[in-house]
């Protein structure tokens, strides 16, 4: 599916919804160690994605509470903390290892372990060898679907190298593989 905000056309279904993004953002604060501090703005980004929807004003508020679970507040700052949070605590040599967890606040919230690896130094950029596990369970709290709660449990990993660059200390680039085992159990509608 394509979208291009200056000729968003009436063929796509989402063209509403991705206009409703142009011009909008959110500010994420993040600490020198890679710790995301705070996430300002994002409920005005998903009223502005709401408001363009078409429904009544129940199935707005359903839609918000499903889109809020995965991009509101939490969610954002859980995804960007993936992103910058890969500092060790201490300074690294060429092949040192760390390693480190967190977890992402999704409609199902996930668990990540990674174990990163000083492969180099090439042109300021650090490249990174990651190796990681991701789990999920609901078994306590199934999670909500637009309606429908099911009971996910979920295995992976993922494999590859990202590229840091040494002055920033953001990610530039990496190539990175994820698999997945997945369960989706006791689904019922609410």
């Amino acid at each position: 599916m394509e979208y291009d905000s200056k000729n968003p056309g009436s063929n796509n279904p989402l063209a509403s919804i991705y206009g409703a993004i142009v011009g909008k953002g959110f500010t994420v604060k993040v600490s020198n160690k890679g710790q995301v501090l705070e996430v300002k703005c994002v409920d005005e980004l998903l009223n502005s994605v709401v408001s363009k929807l078409p429904g009544s004003e129940e199935q707005k508020k359903t839609f918000k509470a499903t889109l809020s679970e995965s991009f509101g507040d939490d969610a954002i700052k859980s995804m960007v903390n993936q992103s910058v949070n890969y500092y060790p605590q201490g300074q690294v040599k060429n092949n040192d290892i760390w390693e480190n967890k967190y977890s992402i606040k999704t409609i199902f919230p996930m668990e990540v372990s990674n174990k990163l690896k000083l492969l180099g130094e090439k042109d300021g950029l650090l490249n990174v060898d990651v190796q990681s596990t991701i789990t999920s369970d609901t078994k306590d709290k199934p999670a909500n679907f637009m309606g429908f709660q099911a009971n996910v449990k979920l295995n992976g990993d993922c494999k590859g190298t990202v590229n840091i660059n040494k002055e920033t200390g953001l990610m530039e680039k990496g190539n990175l593989i994820e698999n997945y085992d997945e369960s989706f159990l006791g689904i019922d509608n609410d």
